[in-house]
């Protein structure tokens, strides 16, 4: 099982660019954070509960994968069902913007990965992110996939 080492200072976490041009979002924010590589894959880790700012769990994954990623935590335990500061203020609008970065990153493969309530962001972002939900006329033919599991 992968380690999910909450790590809760903005200092502890490695430095990368704060910005892309014509990025959805900024890179950096108290409850997100993406990393942007060279790769057709993009994963997104869910937080699981009592997350604090600048805290994420899936972490130490996220920066070894060999795929940009991004990491979320929901902070007042809504279970990912009323958005993600910074990312929309419902689970359409986050979803909007996951889906953004996906085509901005140019990813081929989408993967949504979270554990507890971080399982459920993942199934709750992950599903209308599948490939199914794209027009048949989009470019991006999308593998996806989504992990959970409960404590």
């Amino acid at each position: 099982m992968p380690e999910r080492r909450r790590i809760s200072s903005p200092d502890l976490i490695p430095s990368f660019e704060t910005s892309l041009p014509d990025s959805p979002t900024p890179l950096d924010h108290p409850r997100f954070r993406v990393f942007p590589r060279k790769s057709e894959k993009l994963a997104i880790f869910f937080s699981g509960s009592n997350t604090a700012d600048h805290s994420f769990e899936w972490l130490d994954t996220a920066l070894r994968i060999d795929a940009s990623a991004i990491v979320v935590s929901n902070g007042p335990n809504q279970w990912y069902q009323a958005g993600i500061d910074g990312l929309g203020g419902d689970r359409t609008e986050v979803t909007r913007s996951f889906r953004q970065w996906a085509k901005h990153l140019d990813a081929q493969s989408l993967y949504t990965v979270g554990a507890a309530m971080g399982g459920t962001g993942a199934f709750l972002h992950g599903v209308p992110l599948a490939p199914a939900s794209w027009p048949s006329r989009a470019r991006h033919r999308w593998t996806w996939s989504a992990a959970m599991c409960s404590g």
